[in-house]
């Protein structure tokens, strides 16, 4: 089957990792669940999950410790 017929779908979600002031992308996700997986993996840091959906933005802090913080930013 030709691309025309059956088109490549993208993963929903991007995260991104704070670095030096600006947001870098790492990944795609399927899910909030993945993405914040995903984060885990990364190490600590700040992530933002960006929905490709709904333009959604969930900010993730995580720390040393496993500690997680989460905060859903909802698009104007």
């Amino acid at each position: 089957m030709s691309p025309k017929e059956h088109p490549a779908k993208l993963a929903p979600l991007d995260i991104f990792k704070m670095e030096d002031g600006t947001y870098v992308w790492k990944a795609a996700a399927d899910s909030l669940e993945f993405a914040k997986s995903k984060a885990k993996e990364s190490g600590p840091g700040t992530y933002m999950m960006f929905s490709q959906t709904t333009g959604n933005k969930t900010i993730l802090a995580l720390g040393d410790s496993a500690e997680e913080k989460a905060q859903k930013v909802l698009s104007p």
